[in-house]
């Protein structure tokens, strides 16, 4: 596990020195979003890991998964609420509807 800062390090050191970590098993990412460039060469930079990219509060821990099978399809979203989490899009006028921009709530025995 490592913030989005030190896989982008990690991921340009590796890019430049043509090099990877083929014994690498599971990358996972919080803290903040990891840039769509480096999204882009993870798979070729750690060939045998499965990447996890979760989203949470500092205080609430993960609360959402992006699962590695979701990775190339959906690479960037937060993903899916982890159990017992609801998650909510809203605006000034309440719930948004799909397509909608708002702001992301949650709601869990972790966050308050």
């Amino acid at each position: 596990m490592a913030l989005p800062p030190t896989w982008v390090q990690l991921v340009r050191h590796l890019v430049g020195a043509g090099g990877t970590l083929p014994g690498l098993r599971y990358v996972t990412s919080s803290g903040g979003v990891v840039p769509e460039p480096v999204l882009g060469v993870m798979p070729a930079v750690f060939p045998a890991a499965r990447i996890f990219l979760t989203y949470g509060l500092t205080e609430g821990f993960r609360t959402m998964v992006l699962p590695p099978e979701w990775f190339e399809r959906k690479r960037g979203s937060m993903g899916r609420p982890t159990r017992n989490v609801e998650v909510f899009v809203v605006n000034e006028r309440g719930l948004c509807v799909p397509g909608e921009v708002g702001e992301l709530v949650q709601r869990s025995s972790s966050v308050m």
